[in-house]
């Protein structure tokens, strides 16, 4: 059984898994929060999320920081799969922060919070969050997202970044990894999911 599916098959992880998809498609008929059809959002919202865990070894009181969380992907999945951390979901637009809000006092999650801030304005201040593991979905393309997302890793933190097919490792983005202290960027194939992994070398 694929690691992801057996966290999935435990009836009260699954039950509130089910009860955020519910959650998100209440929310989606108001706001622009996910075009993937009701039927797939299983396969394409939670096992897509859920397939980053065997990507690290998720220790107790470490820091998640989803980047750009939109509707709470990957974040708020990976906050109920894994309640020994602390998910910090980081969104800019208002709206979406207090939906976010709203899914964490639901679905009793007490160790993640919600921070609703621009991540530019955000990195620009001191302190500002410094993530273990920063996760990310289609926040933005990679070359984009690379420098926005360097300032939130602690030293040796990672990010996992959820990406598409036509994304691949090109020279441009080695040289901007390099160039934000972060080591050579790999592409990692989780389940049917494609993720962009970067390490911060400071």
């Amino acid at each position: 059984m694929h690691h992801a599916d057996a966290w999935a098959d435990e009836p009260a992880l699954r039950g509130r898994l089910e009860r955020y998809l519910e959650l998100l498609y209440e929310e989606a008929s108001r706001r622009n929060l996910t075009r993937v059809r009701r039927e797939e959002a299983w396969k394409r919202h939670i096992e897509e999320s859920l397939s980053l865990l065997p990507l690290h070894s998720w220790a107790a009181g470490e820091v998640v920081l989803d980047f750009g969380s939109g509707g709470g992907l990957p974040g708020i999945p990976l906050a109920i799969a894994l309640p020994q951390v602390r998910v910090v979901l980081l969104e800019r637009n208002l709206a979406k922060a207090r939906f976010l809000e709203r899914c964490l006092m639901e679905l009793s999650l007490d160790g993640a919070e919600v921070v609703g801030r621009n991540a530019e304005e955000l990195a620009r201040e001191k302190p500002h969050p410094r993530a273990d593991i920063l996760v990310s979905r289609a926040a933005a393309p990679p070359l984009r997202l690379i420098p926005q997302v360097a300032p939130f890793l602690k030293p040796r933190g990672a990010a996992l970044l959820l990406v598409g097919g036509s994304v691949g490792v090109s020279a441009d983005l080695r040289l901007l990894c390099q160039r934000h202290h972060l080591a050579d960027p790999e592409i990692v194939e989780a389940g049917q999911t494609r993720v962009l992994r970067v390490r911060n070398s400071r």
